[in-house]
């Protein structure tokens, strides 16, 4: 008995203790050491621009915050929530978004992790996307991945949602980040603890929602990305080290593109009047620039009959050629801004670097001229003293926002890619006895922003990659200005140019075109490379009959190969009656 009752009496103890423990767990992990808990990325209105020919309205889908550890312990995120005020850090209207965990998500964030808590806006359920079972969480983030580009795995993502419940009272909830006004305030907190805090100003960091790029640390504080609606747009800090890569290796191709903007069209300018920027004034002053940024090619955009005149003959006179289709515009006779295409894209080139070998056009909407239909110039150019050939393409996609347009802008993507790929393709038949690769250019306005579905697809479709981003010297300044309403820094990235594998980028600026008068060019700031261009080696021959293109090279591999399955099959056979007597 004795001894049951000293079995016991450990037992007791041993009870109390883990009991202790237990307390003493809780008590600790109620009052976690979150120094390391930063908020590191807040995307605050993001861009909807789908892939799809849906377009909606708002710009809420897909808002996340980006939160990291950096410290040496774990963070138990199990019983936090997302807070967020639209009044500022100092503001008493909180709205608490709880956390929703998949089945496999520790609910701790280790030292070193990343998550994102993607924010469930009262727009997402819009894209048929829901959070209540296992399956509509997992297409929810299957969306997400898909709209940045990412591969967040389960163990480092989390929703924030209004209310577990998809009832009109949680519609009538706050749910989406402050993206508006002089401040907001994110706060992750447990019922007993502020794990993290942030504050910011939407009205600094984002004008109409194009956000600013900065980096931010202290004590409490880590903001590596505001990201607008330019999501996944890469950091500073991510850009190329010039230092990191050998120089771009080729022949060098310096290029000017600029969409001069055919007409102000009503705008109100942040410098000066209307009158300040007419037609007859601005040509001026992009002429000014053209003179001081020598380049060997020059892409310009929405060139209509009122610029013609003077532009092109000013810009020949200077030893460039043009290559560009004209006789479909009008421009010949003098006709008025009632044109068949919204815009004319010229290229003019160096007559002292290149030899125009071929040139051609394509629509972008269908083969015949029609009021609002995109046009695309090509010219394929021999360097002078190398003989390194090239294509380039200067094109302009339709702009604005609404629905119709978008889905233009979709299909002009498609047939931009299909046609550029083609074009190549025929010409490096042509000229298969002289370069066995053609390297391209594809230059212009897109009106698409950077880093958005869309913009990623037209990287997809036309097999390249933007210079921005290869540049070994670059620069992070938006290339739309809305005559001088935004700024480098928080307008909009949307002319690109983009180069084929068998091209590289050396420098990328961003220049905002200004004349002597102090006033804008143009409401696009223009892009000024310097490229490398190079072929791979040559060979063969090819016959043209009728169209038909007959590749001798590979009409004599094809006999080889099958010579040489010839010769296998009559081995094995040798071997099996062999074998067989």
């Amino acid at each position: 008995m004795k001894n049951m009752k000293k079995l016991l009496a450990c037992v007791l103890a041993a009870l109390t203790a883990m009991t202790a423990c237990a307390a003493f767990s809780l008590s600790a992990g109620a009052a976690q050491n979150v120094n390391g808990l930063f908020v590191s990325e807040i995307c605050f209105n993001p861009n909807y621009e789908s892939e799809s020919s849906k377009v909606l309205d708002s710009n809420d889908r897909f808002e996340f915050v980006e939160i990291k550890n950096v410290g040496s312990s774990a963070i138990d995120l199990s019983d936090a929530a997302l807070y967020y005020c639209k009044e500022g850090a100092s503001g008493s209207n909180w709205y608490k978004d709880a956390f929703v965990f998949e089945s496999g998500n520790s609910k701790s964030i280790a030292p070193g992790e990343v998550w994102v808590i993607g924010i469930y806006t009262i727009d997402t359920p819009t894209l048929g996307l829901g959070y209540s079972s296992a399956a509509e969480l997992k297409a929810y983030w299957s969306a997400f991945n898909s709209y940045y580009g990412s591969s967040l795995s389960t163990g480092n993502r989390v929703l924030a949602v209004a209310a577990q419940s998809k009832s009109a009272v949680w519609l009538n909830n706050a749910t989406s980040l402050p993206n508006s006004g002089s401040s907001g305030a994110l706060r992750i907190a447990t019922p007993s603890q502020t794990l993290a805090a942030v504050s910011y100003s939407p009205s600094t960091y984002s004008q109409d929602g194009y956000a600013l790029q900065t980096e931010y640390i202290s004590s409490r504080l880590n903001i590596i990305g505001i990201a607008g609606p330019t999501p996944g747009r890469i950091n500073y800090n991510q850009l190329p080290d010039s230092d990191s890569r050998p120089a771009a290796s080729g022949t060098p191709v310096s290029i000017a593109s600029l969409n001069v903007c055919y007409s102000i069209n009503g705008t109100t300018p942040a410098n000066g009047s209307a009158s300040d920027y007419s037609v007859a004034k601005r040509e001026k002053r992009v002429l000014e620039w053209l003179g001081k940024a020598v380049a060997d090619i020059i892409c310009l955009s929405e060139i209509d009959a009122a610029w013609w005149r003077d532009i092109n003959s000013t810009i020949l006179s200077q030893n460039y050629e043009l290559s560009g289709n004209t006789s479909c515009y009008g421009l010949t006779d003098g006709a008025a801004h009632e044109r068949k295409t919204d815009s004319y894209n010229p290229i003019f080139y160096s007559t002292r670097i290149y030899t125009k070998l071929e040139e051609g056009h394509f629509w972008l909407l269908d083969e015949s001229p029609s009021i609002g239909n995109k046009i695309c110039n090509w010219v394929l150019l021999k360097n002078n003293s190398d003989g390194t050939i090239f294509c380039l393409f200067n094109t302009h996609l339709s702009a604005n926002d609404s629905s119709t347009v978008f889905n233009n802008r979709y299909r002009e993507v498609l047939r931009l890619g299909s046609m550029v790929k083609s074009t190549v393709s025929s010409l490096q038949r042509s000229y298969r006895s002289q370069v066995g690769s053609i390297p391209y250019i594809i230059s212009g306005d897109f009106n698409i922003n950077e880093g958005s579905p869309l913009y990623r697809k037209l990287l997809d479709v036309t097999s390249t990659k933007d210079s921005k981003y290869l540049s070994r010297n670059t620069s992070t300044a938006t290339t739309f200005n809305d005559w001088g309403n935004l700024t480098t820094v928080n307008g909009r990235t949307i002319d690109f140019v983009l180069i084929s594998e068998d091209a590289d980028c050396q420098t990328y600026n961003i220049r905002t075109v200004n004349g002597s008068d102090g006033y804008l060019a143009s409401d696009h700031a223009a892009v000024r490379l310097n490229l490398t261009v190079k072929n791979s080696s040559g060979g063969g021959s090819s016959m043209d009959f009728d169209g038909f293109d007959f590749d001798f090279g590979s009409v004599l591999k094809w006999f080889r190969f099958f010579i040489n399955l010839i010769k296998a099959v009559f081995n094995t056979l040798s071997k099996i009656i062999s074998a067989a007597g």
